[in-house]
């Protein structure tokens, strides 16, 4: 898909409110807004005035536009902005070098209690699907082989401690007992082994 950024100014004090990622039409759109976009087209129109739409940059790809987006929110400061998010939302399937705009431009920012309310009010309308069988090979993938930190650990084992787990019905027990009867184990990996007997090691101690 074929894509562009677009800005929206306000005429009356020429000041840009909102940056987008778009196409067709998407930046002469003004209805399907947040309600702090919508307060400013309210605004304007009862001045007698219409936002002002500029197009920044055209025939993008779709990750390019991501990039752009999260730059030029970046470059006027989300504080500024009627964005609810800091741009590159909905990327797919990022180039590396997308990620890295992204990340730069995320990098050190500590969100107000009031930013991180908007974030999370936007996050709930999203309608997120059924994982994919290819979806969740990636996330399989990607977590083979992970290995944490002392300090994540630690932060782990922080956050669950003093935390009741809710009672499990006989039910649940059932499922879970009848799973591992039909699991098909692998075996284990020399690295497996030596984890096991340190374990051991260290209760027998």
């Amino acid at each position: 898909m074929v894509c562009y950024i677009y800005e929206h100014w306000r005429p009356d004090k020429n000041l840009c409110f909102y940056v987008g990622k778009g196409s067709d039409r998407r930046a002469w759109e003004m209805a399907h807004r947040n309600p702090h976009h919508k307060a400013v087209v309210s605004k304007l129109t009862s001045l007698g005035l219409a936002v002002d739409i500029r197009i920044i940059q055209s025939d993008l790809t779709s990750d390019e536009a991501f990039a752009l987006e999260v730059e030029r929110i970046a470059f006027y400061g989300r504080d500024n902005l009627c964005n609810m998010t800091d741009g590159g939302d909905g990327a797919s399937s990022p180039t590396d070098e997308t990620r890295n705009k992204i990340s730069k431009a995320n990098k050190g920012k500590i969100f107000s209690p009031n930013h991180r309310k908007k974030l999370s009010k936007a996050a709930s309308k999203r309608k997120i699907g059924p994982l994919t069988e290819n979806h969740k090979q990636k996330i399989g993938e990607a977590g083979k082989g992970r290995k944490f930190t002392e300090i994540h650990k630690q932060r782990i084992s922080n956050s669950l401690k003093g935390k009741k787990r809710p009672p499990v019905s006989d039910e649940v027990r059932k499922k879970m007992s009848d799973f591992q009867k039909n699991r098909v184990r692998k075996p284990w990996t020399e690295e497996q082994k030596l984890n096991m007997s340190r374990i051991k090691k260290g209760c027998s101690a």
